[in-house]
């Protein structure tokens, strides 16, 4: 009767054992899971970061794009005008 006890003792150590160790690989996943969504939470952010950056830098370079856009324009309308005076200038009047 006690070699029953002795292996009834050993076969239930050995199921809470192999529980415990299975408990402990379900602990060990359910870690490794919530690390791998930290980490893509992670890149998420660095991604959205990375964007605004880009968007910031696109924003700048259409202020400057413009303002280069309203200087050229002066600059041709200054032009234009010295052009049409010049022109009126060599033409030939005829007087009466």
């Amino acid at each position: 009767m006690s070699g029953s006890i002795g292996t009834n003792l050993t076969s239930q150590l050995a199921s809470f054992m192999g529980g415990a160790a299975s408990d402990a690989s379900t602990l060990k996943t359910a870690g490794d899971a919530a690390v791998s969504e930290t980490k893509s939470a992670d890149s998420g952010t660095d991604f959205m970061s990375q964007m605004q950056a880009i968007q910031a830098q696109t924003q700048q370079d259409s202020i400057e794009k413009a303002k280069l856009d309203q200087q050229n324009s002066k600059t041709k309308g200054i032009a234009d005008s010295e052009a049409q005076a010049a022109s009126a200038a060599t033409q030939v009047k005829i007087q009466y």
